[in-house]
């Protein structure tokens, strides 16, 4: 017999099968479904550690668990159903971190949410409840009003107005006079409240931004979030922009509802020079307290 036909020196050799025609090789599985089997293996274990990262860790164990189920069909099968288990506990722990992230968010607990946008320099919690009271360092003093039960920390020099003008609790006006060509303003912060009406903190806020519009000339919404103030309480954080006696202003208010009672603290500036007042009158917002 030819020698290439023998069975001893061809394993594959069937006398059936005409000269130079085999029998298929052994079935060793498709190679692609035998690539995904791995694949999602890998992908499975980054996963874990990749949950951390909800960002990194959910497409990761998404593309691991599609992978490991394609790979299902492969001779690798032990492998693949590892990269499922694997992804699926990465997904599962991606998708945790991420909700408790985006509460801790949402709650204004998250820390490096608080780092990055919220945390002024002074908390509220830790200063003394005595108006005019100076505080380390000699230029900060909280302001705290007895009769009406509040306090917050204004900007260092602001002057106090109890006169109770236009329907306000206090005015802390900057004696520093801002000029817009002929134009003199001099940036403030006020303290107003008001019964809810029943509302809580959402709707009384919605209800103030569909009247604003109404009762301000020009009023534009530019920021509606909700915030936890310096002290542990919710409150919304609402700006805007209008026109008053040809001035352009920008404002930021700080609303809370307490007991019934709305709460609503602004800070108000020329438009051109809110920059220089942003961070001090949003410290002085959030330091807000009722007592």
């Amino acid at each position: 017999m030819n020698e290439h036909f023998s069975s001893d020196l061809n394993p594959n050799f069937n006398p059936n099968l005409p000269p130079g025609i085999y029998p298929p090789a052994p079935a060793g599985g498709d190679p692609a479904f035998n690539g995904k089997a791995v694949t999602s293996l890998v992908l499975g274990l980054i996963g874990l550690i990749a949950w951390f990262i909800p960002l990194f860790g959910l497409p990761i164990t998404i593309i691991g668990l599609v992978m490991g189920v394609g790979g299902l069909k492969s001779v690798k099968r032990g492998l693949a159903v590892a990269g499922v288990a694997l992804s699926i506990l990465g997904l599962a722990a991606s998708l945790v971190n991420a909700s408790i992230g985006a509460y801790l968010g949402a709650t204004g607990q998250h820390p490096l949410i608080n780092r990055v946008l919220r945390t002024p320099p002074v908390r509220a919690g830790n200063l003394p409840q005595t108006a005019g009271k100076t505080l380390a360092g000699g230029d900060l003093k909280i302001y705290a009003n007895s009769k009406y039960g509040f306090s917050l920390l204004p900007p260092a020099g602001w002057k106090v107005n109890e006169s109770g003008q236009s329907g306000t609790l206090v005015i802390l006006v900057n004696p520093q006079v801002d000029r817009e060509g002929e134009k003199k303003f001099c940036a403030n912060l006020n303290v107003v409240s008001e019964a809810a009406q029943g509302k809580d903190l959402n709707a009384y806020t919605r209800a103030a931004l569909k009247l604003y519009p109404k009762i301000i000339p020009g009023y534009r919404n530019l920021e509606d979030r909700e915030i936890v103030t310096l002290s542990g309480e919710k409150a919304r954080l609402i700006s805007g922009t209008f026109t008053q006696d040809g001035y352009r202003i920008k404002n930021a208010q700080l609303v809370a509802v307490k007991d019934g009672r709305a709460w609503i603290v602004t800070a108000t500036a020329l438009e051109s020079t809110w920059e220089k007042y942003r961070e001090l009158t949003e410290s002085s917002l959030l330091s807000f307290e009722k007592n």
